[in-house]
Order: structure tokens, then C-alpha cells, then sequence
């Protein structure tokens, strides 16, 4: 007769039940858990799995056990103990989320905190099954997710685990670098620099043309809407197109008569600095006497631009401080908003 096999984990997944069922709130502080055998019976598991389930409980600081009074839930633990910062990959991964996840483990260890960071390629379906699964044999009580898809978010939200996000998807539990600040620093940029005809380019017309032009009004300046070139249809791993059609925009900027041409441009986001740079280059013109150059950080492009610039950058440092607290918070069963990272001008 063959012995019957067991799962060696399923301590693990007991374990995981009643954790998962106390951080919903599903159980409460105070609330009785079943007696062992009635747990072996609901898991078809023995006695033992149970109580090394229930031991493991019990040092994490969910539930506390005592003779007469079986196996109570205990008021929330104070402090996370094991976070998982996900980072999602692709053709190519922002250096800004890189950055960002070396200052959340900075700051986690900082704070009593055991980070593991995992690496999960974008999935077109959300499929999400060995995330999962590493997050449940590594035992993570919270996720930090940057860069991620929201079909993943989706998934990784019915894991009933505090989770945060970079990603607008989440709606309120979510900590996102701001572009809309890059507007009015790039007209205050140009304003100080003495410059009276700035020019646009960007990926994100419908957030920023307006934007740009207001701001540019009320600072005196004149820009004509000719002035704003805008890149439509923008591919985030097409960086190679993307190049080639901000070149032919920036060409067609600069090869105006002196008396139309902008003598400032502004450029938003990063990823089509390849193709601005070669236009400017192109276009021979002395940077920054005849043109004063405006450009975004984030991706890390800007190690490949030799020209002088003025530099606006998102605060990473104050995105993971905020994604920390945020996640705390949320751990305590606190209520949380959403919270947007404003553009500075780089040093």
C-alpha cells in the first residue's frame, strides 16, 4: 500500500488562510479561530501542520494562544515586517523606478523592514500566477509596485494584501511622479533666462499645450500655437521611432528665419531627447546662446546628452518615502489619498 504523500507547505497555506482573512478584516481582534482538529479536518492535513501553522501566527503577532481559551485574533501588528517591491520589466525599464526601488529597500531597512525585491516581465493577459506565488513562499505582508501593467494590479489587488502602486490604475493607493509642474519651471526657466520665443515638445499634448501656453501668457511671453510640436502615437519601446519623428519636429522649429525661430525649447518627457539632440545638432545653431535647451530626468537618457541644459526632475527620493508611509498606513487599516511627486529644477 502506498503511504499517502502530503504537502510539506501546507502549514504555509493554513498559515496564509487566516493571515489574509485578519488583514481583511474578515477577522476580528478578539474574534476565536477553530480548534486544531477542526482545522486538520478543513485542510485534510494533521494536527502538527496545524499548530506549526498557528506557531507561526503567533510570532508574527496575529493571533495569541493560551490553555481555556483556544486561539485568539490579536489586535493588528504594529509594523510590516516583510515587503516585496515589484519592479515590472520590459524592452526598456525608466531608470527613475530602478532608483526608486533602491531607496524603497534604503528606507525599509531603515525602518525595521525586510524588503525582497522581485523582477516581473509585463504581461499583456495580467497574468500574475508566479508573483503570486513568490509572494506566498517568501511570507510578504505588503507589495510596492512600480512600473506595473494595470491588468497586474488588478490581480495583485484580489490578493488582499496592502499593496501600492506608481500606477494612476490604483486610484487612491497610488504615489505617481507629476509631469504638470514641468510646465510652469520650464516657462520660469526661460523667463530667467531672458528668453522670449520658447517652443514646445511633447508626448502628452492634451496634458501640457495648454498648460505650456497659459503659463507662458502669464509670464509675458509669446508663443504661437505653431510653436507647439506634438508627437502623436507614442510608442514607450519604440524609442528608435520616437527619435526619428522628435528629429523632424525640432528640424522644423529651428529651420525657420531667425525672427520666427524659438530661441528656447522645452521638451517632455526624456524619451525623445535622442532625436531632439541630433536636430539641434543639425541645425547648427550654438546651445545656449541661440537656443536655451529645457528637458525632463527621468529615464536616464540624459547621460547621452552633451549639450548644456536646464534640467527638471521629479523628487524619486520623496516618491519612496511617500510609497513607505503610504503603505504603512494602509497596513493599520488606515484610510489613504493619492499622492503626486512635483517636478524641481535639478542642481
Amino acid at each position: 500500500m502506498q503511504p499517502v504523500r502530503r504537502n510539506p507547505t501546507i502549514w504555509r497555506t493554513i498559515a496564509e488562510h487566516y493571515r489574509t482573512r485578519i488583514l481583511s478584516g474578515e477577522l476580528k481582534p478578539g474574534d476565536r479561530l477553530p480548534t486544531a482538529r477542526a482545522m486538520a479536518k478543513l485542510f485534510r492535513t494533521s494536527v502538527f501542520s496545524v499548530q506549526h501553522a498557528m506557531a507561526f501566527l503567533v510570532h508574527e503577532g496575529f493571533v495569541d494562544r493560551g490553555h481555556g481559551i483556544g486561539t485568539v485574533v490579536l489586535a493588528r501588528v504594529e509594523r510590516l515586517t516583510r515587503v516585496g517591491i515589484v519592479v515590472y520589466t520590459g524592452s526598456w525599464i525608466p531608470e527613475t523606478y530602478w532608483k526608486a526601488a533602491t531607496l524603497l529597500a534604503e528606507k525599509l531597512e531603515a525602518a525595521g523592514c525586510r524588503p525582497v525585491t522581485l523582477l516581473e516581465r509585463h504581461d499583456p493577459n495580467g497574468d500574475v500566477k508566479h508573483l503570486l506565488e513568490a509572494i506566498r513562499a517568501l511570507d510578504i505582508q505588503g507589495v510596492i509596485a512600480l512600473n506595473a501593467p494595470e491588468e497586474a494590479l488588478a490581480s495583485l489587488s484580489k490578493f488582499r494584501i496592502p499593496l501600492v502602486a506608481s500606477s494612476a490604475a490604483l486610484k487612491n493607493r497610488r504615489v505617481e511622479l507629476g509631469g504638470t509642474a514641468f510646465c510652469e519651471l520650464a516657462v520660469r526657466a526661460v523667463r530667467d533666462a531672458g528668453r522670449r520665443r520658447p517652443a514646445l515638445l511633447t508626448t502628452y499634448p492634451e496634458a501640457q499645450r495648454d498648460e505650456f501656453l497659459a503659463r507662458a501668457g502669464k509670464a509675458g511671453l509669446r508663443v504661437p500655437k505653431e510653436n507647439v510640436a506634438e508627437i502623436r502615437g507614442f510608442n514607450e519601446n519604440g524609442l528608435a521611432a520616437n527619435a526619428r519623428r522628435a528629429f523632424e519636429a525640432v528640424r522644423g522649429l529651428l529651420a525657420r528665419p531667425a525672427a520666427r525661430r524659438p530661441d528656447a525649447l522645452a521638451v517632455f518627457p526624456d524619451d525623445i531627447l535622442p532625436g531632439v539632440v541630433q536636430a539641434v545638432y543639425a541645425s547648427g545653431l550654438r546651445v545656449p546662446e541661440d537656443l536655451l535647451l529645457v528637458l525632463y530626468r527621468n529615464r536616464g537618457v540624459e547621460k547621452f546628452v552633451s549639450l548644456p541644459a536646464v534640467w527638471i526632475e521629479a523628487d524619486v527620493d520623496a516618491m519612496a518615502t511617500a510609497m513607505v508611509d503610504m503603505l504603512g498606513c494602509i497596513f493599520l487599516g488606515e484610510k489613504v489619498k493619492p499622492v503626486t511627486i512635483p517636478c524641481t529644477l535639478a542642481p
